[in-house]
Order: C-alpha cells, then structure tokens, then sequence
C-alpha cells in the first residue's frame, strides 16, 4: 500500500487558492477515481474537485472554512501498489464547463498530449 497526497488542483483562470466549503467524504471512505471528494469556493464559483486515485481516504488535512493554495495537500489517500499507476490527469475534468466562441475573452484549451490540434479544431467546427 502507498499513501498518496491529494493536493488542490490548478482549475485555471489565474486562481491561486480557495476556500473548502464542504467535504463529500470522511476518513475512512473508500473513494474511486474521479468521484467528487470536496467542494472548494474560488473568487469565480463553487467547484467540486474530484478524486485523482482510487483507494481510501486516511486523512483529510483541511477543514471547511479553510483558505487553501493551489498545489498544497487537501487529503491522503491509500491506495494500492497497482492502482498508483492509474493516476488521473492533473488537471480535473470541471463537469458542465462548455466553452464558446465569441463570448468574453478568448479562450484557449489545453491540450493533452495524445491529442492533435487539427483534430480539436475540426471539432469546433
């Protein structure tokens, strides 16, 4: 078994931190890859921040009202040897978030490494 630390994720638009406002696990929960384990409040909306391991929750190192920095540690997780490998990507898929054109300040995505930009920019049409 190895312990991995769940720190709070860069989730874009300059943020440097946020608030925790309500934990949706407890120590000793068993969670899964990318299911919503908190909600953090930032200068711009409430987000829920998902799992990047699968395993269980040993400790969680902040408590609601705390005001945390991006990439500081929210919460450790147990997990497996094998299932160490299956990390999520840093950056958390942010559910509902849709992107348009022409609407406020450009946007640029990032984009992973297996994907293309001709491929990205024939799905934008």
């Amino acid at each position: 078994m190895a312990t991995r630390q769940v720190k709070l994720p860069d989730i874009g638009e300059g943020l440097v931190e946020g608030e925790i406002v309500e934990w949706l696990v407890k120590e000793g929960d068993y969670v899964k890859m990318f299911q919503p384990i908190v909600r953090v409040l930032t200068a711009k909306a409430t987000v829920e921040i998902p799992s990047p391991f699968e395993g269980k929750v040993l400790r969680l190192l902040a408590k609601p009202g705390d005001v945390v920095r991006v990439e500081a540690p929210i919460a450790e997780i147990e997990v497996s040897e094998g299932r160490v490998v299956a990390e999520a990507p840093e950056t958390p898929v942010l559910r509902g978030l849709k992107l348009r054109r022409g609407h406020g300040r450009q946007c640029r995505p990032r984009l992973e490494p297996h994907l293309e930009l001709g491929s990205l920019l024939e799905s934008w049409g």
